[in-house]
C-alpha cells in the first residue's frame, strides 16, 4: 500500500492534502531526540507488549538499540529452544 492511499485513507484528508502530510511526515522523520537510547525522550524504559509483564514496561533501560536487540534476539532464542517437540 502506498503512503499517499494510507493518507487518504484518514476520515479528516482529501486528496489535495497528500502534499501538506507528505511534508509534515518528512518534518517528524527529521527530528532528533537527546540521544539515540530506546525508551522515552526524556529517558526511561522501553513500553512495548513485547513485554508481557508490568504494563508493556522493560524491566531495563537500554542505553542502545545494540542491547535492545540482543534483549529480544536472547528471549526469542531461549523461546525456540524450550518449544516441545
Amino acid at each position: 500500500m502506498a503512503i499517499g492511499h494510507t493518507v487518504m485513507d484518514a476520515p479528516d484528508c482529501a486528496e489535495e492534502d497528500v502534499t501538506v502530510v507528505a511534508h509534515a511526515v518528512q518534518a517528524l522523520i527529521g527530528i532528533r531526540g537527546p540521544s539515540s537510547a530506546p525508551g522515552h525522550v526524556g529517558g526511561g524504559p522501553v513500553m512495548h507488549n513485547f513485554f508481557v509483564s508490568d504494563h508493556w514496561v522493560s524491566p531495563f533501560i537500554y542505553n542502545t538499540v545494540n542491547e535492545l536487540q540482543s534483549h529480544v534476539n536472547g528471549v526469542s532464542e531461549c523461546e525456540i529452544s524450550t518449544r516441545p517437540g
